[in-house]
């Protein structure tokens, strides 16, 4: 799990788990406050480097409407 913390309080995240080649993408949350900063993408981004680091060929995504469009500017 990936966590944008600002003055000690957790506003964004994005949680993994790792399969047999797969990574899976869930639970991608930021604060109402903290959205429009890019801080879903730095943390996706993160997240997918992580999982071809780790050797994992196929990211498979769990989206919400609410995110579809950061989704879609990273390759999805």
């Amino acid at each position: 799990m990936w966590v944008a913390w600002r003055d000690g309080v957790p506003i964004a995240k994005v949680g993994s788990y790792y399969g047999d080649g797969s990574v899976a993408i869930y639970g991608v949350v930021t604060k109402p406050e903290a959205r429009g900063k890019g801080l879903a993408s730095v943390l996706m981004v993160e997240t997918m480097k992580a999982a071809r680091q780790a050797g994992k060929k196929l990211v498979v995504l769990h989206s919400a409407p609410l995110a579809e469009n950061l989704y879609k500017r990273l390759g999805f």
